[in-house]
């Protein structure tokens, strides 16, 4: 399975990377994990998926400042952020989005985590937010939950 992966540079709470590590074990067989290569959430939750055995494939960003020192297993060409995302999100079968926000915003200029969901949901994804306190949220099931 091909999971993909959004989240903030601020990184994961507590209680996001404890429910992200169990949904991630339930997964792990011969996965793939998608990231965007940003530090914060994306490397903390690589970081886990190459833990339990993904095969991680980044899609950096071309601001090198934002960028992790993460070594993936493959690495695709830098791209703007926003294309990036697109691009992650037209390869996975599965989107885990973890924002710092503990509600939806309105769609403003800045907000990569959920400019990816959002895209997510147009491309009918199956899209999980884990909410800063590790709810989880179904937004959409994309006919594979």
């Amino acid at each position: 399975m091909k999971i993909g992966f959004t989240g903030s540079r601020v990184g994961l709470t507590k209680a996001q990377k404890q429910t992200l590590l169990e949904r991630l074990q339930e997964t792990a067989s011969d996965s793939e994990f998608l990231h965007g290569g940003c530090i914060g959430a994306d490397e903390q939750a690589a970081g886990m998926a190459g833990n339990l055995g993904y095969i991680l494939i980044e899609f950096p960003s071309d601001l090198p400042h934002m960028r992790t020192r993460l070594i993936s297993h493959e690495t695709r060409s830098p791209r703007k952020p926003l294309a990036r995302n697109d691009d992650i999100i037209r390869e996975c079968e599965l989107l885990f989005a973890c924002p710092k926000e503990t509600e939806e915003p309105k769609p403003a200029p800045g907000q990569g985590t959920w400019s990816t969901v959002r895209h997510a949901r147009r491309f009918n994804r199956a899209t999980i937010i884990i909410w800063p306190d590790g709810s989880r949220e179904v937004t959409c099931d994309g006919g594979l939950l």
